[in-house]
């Protein structure tokens, strides 16, 4: 079996290792890949030499557009039919995990009462002439992670804040 993944392998090792306890007749390929990268490579062909059984990824606009575009099986167990509604797409795409999307800072460096707790408040701060947040904030890259641009996209769709943060 040969799995495509945006995830990393010591993160999947495990389920790796149980599903082999469980198919012991099975060999698995996993091959790691960014998620902009492995869209691009499946669309390619540049897989065909281990054509993929199963591509992982966390850009799921990316995913479901393969699905929509007639690139995958239906799958149908047990286990899919009790995912909730949300988890699955036309039994072609199912999904497993959250990404944590999250603002994370250091307490002794942003007291409690600076932090912004709105859109509209960061963006003041990323905007504030003395910049008290210069070279300080870190984020997905747009263009190379694949998850990164669709939470870009989706934030986008609240407002344009997200694209004059983005170009601070």
């Amino acid at each position: 079996m040969n799995i495509y993944s945006s995830t990393n392998t010591d993160r999947f090792a495990g389920l790796i290792e149980d599903y082999i306890k469980l198919n012991p007749s099975t060999t698995i390929r996993y091959q790691e890949y960014d998620s902009q990268k492995l869209y691009a490579d499946f669309l390619a062909g540049r897989m065909a030499t281990n054509s993929p059984d199963l591509l992982i990824s966390s850009a799921m606009d990316l995913q479901t557009k393969l699905v929509n575009d007639g690139y995958a099986q239906t799958h149908v167990t047990d286990q899919s039919k009790a995912l909730p509604g949300w988890a699955q797409w036309r039994k072609q795409i199912f999904g497993f995990s959250y990404e944590p999307i999250v603002l994370v800072y250091d307490t002794r460096r942003l007291p409690a009462a600076q932090v912004p707790h709105t859109h509209k408040a960061l963006l003041n701060m990323l905007l504030d002439p003395s910049e008290p947040l210069k070279g300080k904030i870190g984020t997905y890259d747009a263009i190379t992670s694949g998850l990164g641009y669709l939470l870009a996209t989706q934030d986008s769709r609240m407002g344009n804040m997200a694209w004059k943060a983005a170009n601070c």
